[in-house]
């Protein structure tokens, strides 16, 4: 490996990690779809899964059951108030049938950046 090649991943994440900023401080939804992103948190649930805990447990999907929870807590909250503000990581968020797609299926609107009510 020549000099050249050295600390090039690291430069390329850097990259990948501006070109994630500029997308998601733009509103721009088409970008953010083709940059990959790398879910930490389902290759932990996966893990998490596996053990003979969760087997025990009877939780076949560790990542299935965080997403019920989330929407449980949610349900609960909006029992008790109009408005919820919630934060997800972006990858949930971009999912094809992730928790947007369930909300929507539940009669809430979802509106992407730069549409309007």
């Amino acid at each position: 490996m020549s000099g050249a090649d050295d600390g090039a991943p690291g430069r390329r994440s850097a990259e990948h990690g501006q070109s994630r900023a500029n997308a998601w401080a733009d509103g721009d939804l088409e970008t953010l779809r083709a940059l990959s992103h790398v879910n930490e948190r389902a290759a932990c649930a996966q893990v998490r899964a596996s053990t003979e805990l969760a087997a025990r447990a009877g939780v076949r999907s560790v990542e299935t059951a965080m997403r019920q929870k989330w929407l449980e807590a949610l349900d609960e909250t909006l029992e008790e108030r109009d408005t919820v503000f919630a934060t997800l990581p972006i990858a949930r968020l971009l999912e094809q049938e992730g928790i947007l797609s369930e909300l929507e299926g539940r009669g809430f609107t979802v509106y992407e950046p730069g549409q309007t009510q």
